[in-house]
């Protein structure tokens, strides 16, 4: 049986882990791992936000999104490391 110091350092590592796979890239549907880590986020950003309000012209409610899902504090954030208390 672990002891829950054990098990404390066991988390902490899977956590250093997937820190170290964002650091290098992760790979997508469309992008290979050095691809996806060469792109700079605030440029994706940039990019779906200009997307979006190119659709708010189009419907008004895609304007919601953009003090939501695209506010500027989601270029920091990195989802894979979110806990269930911050969903």
């Amino acid at each position: 049986m672990a002891t829950e110091l054990q098990r404390q350092a066991l988390s902490h590592k899977k956590k250093q882990e997937r820190v170290q796979s964002l650091e290098y890239g992760a790979a997508s549907i469309f992008l290979g791992a050095k691809e996806a880590a060469a792109i700079d986020v605030s440029a994706v950003h940039e990019a779906a936000v200009q997307s979006l309000r190119d659709l708010s012209q189009y419907d008004s409610r895609f304007g919601l999104f953009e003090s939501s899902l695209l506010h500027a504090s989601s270029i920091g954030l990195q989802r894979e490391l979110k806990t269930k208390d911050v969903c």
